[in-house]
């Protein structure tokens, strides 16, 4: 789920056409591909879909609570770097912003999914 939450973060900065916010492509690309893949899914009758459905309602829950982890994570990576990195932050990257640019996105990701925990 990690991963799945890491590739949702990285995609959103570089998505132009916006299909990132949509939740079919964010099904469509993680969700079902990944169970169908995992349960070999072939479904007889209307029962054994609504299960699948479950299933990716599951994972996309789960994913979403990475998702606040990768802020939590991507922060403190920053804020050590800023204490240990020997980069000038003044005129290039700087770690310090990056980091308390994360923590703003944790908080609103945790306020905005705060509905799965």
């Amino acid at each position: 789920m990690a991963d799945f939450a890491f590739y949702y973060k990285a995609f959103r900065f570089v998505d132009t056409r916006g299909s990132f916010s949509t939740q079919d492509f964010r099904e469509s690309f993680s969700s079902r591909a990944y169970l169908e893949q995992r349960l070999a899914a072939c479904f007889t009758d209307d029962s054994e879909e609504k299960a699948f459905l479950a299933q990716v309602e599951v994972l996309q829950s789960q994913i979403k609570l990475f998702i606040i982890i990768t802020h939590f994570y991507w922060m403190l990576w920053a804020i050590n770097m800023a204490k240990v990195s020997d980069i000038d932050q003044t005129h290039s990257f700087n770690y310090f912003n990056y980091g308390l640019f994360r923590y703003q996105q944790y908080l609103k990701s945790k306020q905005h999914f705060s509905h799965l925990y």
